[in-house]
């Protein structure tokens, strides 16, 4: 009982341990037969790096009992049968990848781009923005420099009134003390 209970759990781990990615050798084309030993006739081909299922691993020593994408059936020499990714798919995925990262590049460089254009934009408004304000800080200094003259030309402008004023005050002042000495002016007023 005990040798029955460990074939099944070698046949059970056996199954489980080869359903994993196994695939053929890197070959050109692999034969698989009708019977696990080279003196059956050829089944049918098989291109290389194709995934295979292994069906029956405890049978013969030599040959696995496969089964192919395509859902058929035979025997295949345990040499022929690796385990892993294959060389055909690993290109696959080598070629997936590359596409994504040029893909991912294009991207990049239509990003960069942009904004290699939108930088080109803001330096212009940039350069503007300088031209307007040193336009603006001359203006603003000759403006200045026009009111500074304007103060001092103003300045004297009203030191001339006061003076116009004060000698005309002074002149009609002269003129009131003038009449104030005159009798008739008592009698005008």
């Amino acid at each position: 009982m005990k040798k029955y209970i460990l074939c099944f759990l070698l046949i059970c781990y056996a199954s489980v341990s080869f359903a994993a990615n196994n695939f053929v050798s890197e070959d050109i084309k692999i034969n698989f037969r009708t019977g696990p030993s080279i003196k059956y006739r050829v089944s049918g081909s098989i291109p290389s790096g194709q995934k295979i299922t292994i069906i029956d691993a405890t049978s013969s020593r030599y040959f696995y009992k496969i089964k192919t994408m395509e859902g058929k059936t035979g025997w295949l020499s345990r040499k022929m049968i690796k385990s892993g990714i294959s060389l055909r798919e690993a290109n696959k995925n080598l070629v997936q990848t590359l596409s994504t990262n040029v893909t991912l590049i294009q991207q990049q460089a239509d990003e960069i781009h942009r904004l290699k254009s939108l930088l080109d934009t803001q330096k212009v408004k940039s350069d503007q923005q300088t031209s307007k304000q040193s336009q603006l800080t001359t203006k603003i200094s000759s403006l200045n420099s026009q009111l500074n003259k304007l103060d001092d030309s103003n300045l004297i402008r009203w030191i001339t009134h006061i003076g116009i004023v004060l000698v005309f005050g002074g002149f009609l002042l002269a003129i009131l003390s003038i009449f104030r000495r005159r009798k008739d002016y008592n009698e005008i007023y």
